[in-house]
Parts: structure tokens; C-alpha cells; sequence
């Protein structure tokens, strides 16, 4: 790929041979080489077809390096920009995390009230959703609203995982409520499989 780029009969494709480049790297794990491939198409080729995926790839890079203020940036813009594309429904999840990896709870819970309307007919989302706006609220101090939040997911998800964590989480409410018994109820119920280690702990 990367010779491809100095041939001048490949110019008209360099924006695609760039991309490719940078799946390579992403693929490779190598999400700061794949992050400069992915900028060169947004900064270089303002008309590429690749620009949606490239700035979501950017959103990705920057999340699995940990520097979600730059994935958010970039999410944003696939939601905001390119809102025809079928990648614009996924960067909203992923705004969701960045908000909530950032501590910024307030902005996570005013997002979450608009997208949990825009997906009113989809309970699969729905839950992954109110998982999120419990755990804003829990974080925010306030442990009878994230109960509240808790229990819709138990209540609308199959998903295991989050209702394992949902279920640590509502425990973890009652505990801070002092209401002990309902806590011990919580946890009792867990199912250590669908935890990682420090959620077992």
C-alpha cells in the first residue's frame, strides 16, 4: 500500500490507499500509526467518501489509547456531520462511554435523556442506555435514582454482562443507602461467571 502512494498514476486513489493503510495498522493494534493514517484523509481530502469512517476509525484510535477527550471529538463530529451514515448511530454508544470514561456525568445524563427518546423502540439499546444513566446518577451521588435506572435493565435486558454489572451497581446503591439487606439480596444473586475479576472482588 504504502508504495502505492508515490506513484503519480495512483493519486486519484491515494485517499482509499491511505485508508487501507490505516485499517492495517488498526488491525495490527497499532492505533497510533492507524490515528495519523485516518487524520491524513480528514485534513488532506475534504470530498473523500472515507471521511465518515475515517473520523469514527480516529474516534476509535483514540479511545483504545485512552484519550477520550479526542475520541469524543471525533464521535461528535461522525454524529453531528454525517448523520446519514449508518456510523453515526454507533459513534452516539460511543459518545456515551467517552462522556462516562471522562467523570462527565452531567453532559452523559443530559445526552442519554435525548438518545434514550430517539430509541424508545428498541429495548436492546434502551437498556445499554439506562445502564449508563444509572451509573451516572450513582457516581453522582444519587443512589435512589440510579436504583430506579438499575431496575429498568434488569427488568428490558437478556444481556448477561450488564445484568450482572447492573445488579453490582444497584447493590452497591442500597449499600450507600444503608439499606443493608436489600444490598446482601443483590449480591447474593450475582453470578460470578458474568464478572470480570475486580467486579468478582
Amino acid at each position: 500500500f504504502e508504495s502505492l502512494l508515490g506513484k503519480s498514476n495512483a493519486k486519484t486513489i491515494q485517499d482509499a490507499v491511505l485508508y487501507w493503510i490505516a485499517e492495517t495498522h488498526f488491525k495490527g493494534s497499532n492505533f497510533s500509526k492507524a490515528a495519523e493514517f485516518y487524520g491524513r484523509i480528514v485534513n488532506e481530502f475534504p470530498e473523500s467518501t472515507y471521511r465518515a469512517s475515517s473520523y469514527y476509525s480516529l474516534g476509535w484510535c483514540f479511545s483504545q489509547l485512552g484519550k477520550w477527550k479526542e475520541a469524543l471529538d471525533n464521535f461528535i463530529i461522525v454524529e453531528t456531520q454525517f448523520k446519514n451514515d449508518p456510523l453515526a448511530e454507533d459513534a452516539i454508544f460511543k459518545i456515551v462511554e467517552c462522556l462516562y470514561n471522562l467523570k462527565e456525568y452531567q453532559s452523559l445524563k443530559d445526552r442519554l435523556k435525548g438518545y434514550l427518546k430517539e430509541f424508545s423502540n428498541d429495548t436492546v439499546k434502551q437498556s445499554y442506555l439506562y445502564f449508563y444513566l444509572a451509573e451516572a446518577e450513582y457516581y453522582s451521588g444519587n443512589f435512589s435514582q440510579a436504583l430506579e435506572y438499575y431496575a429498568k435493565v434488569l427488568k428490558g435486558s437478556d444481556d448477561d454482562k450488564i445484568q450482572a454489572l447492573s445488579r453490582l451497581g444497584a447493590g452497591w446503591s442500597y449499600l450507600k443507602l444503608k439499606r443493608y439487606k436489600e444490598a446482601e439480596s443483590e449480591f447474593s444473586a450475582l453470578k460470578e461467571e458474568s464478572l470480570d475479576k475486580k467486579g468478582v472482588e
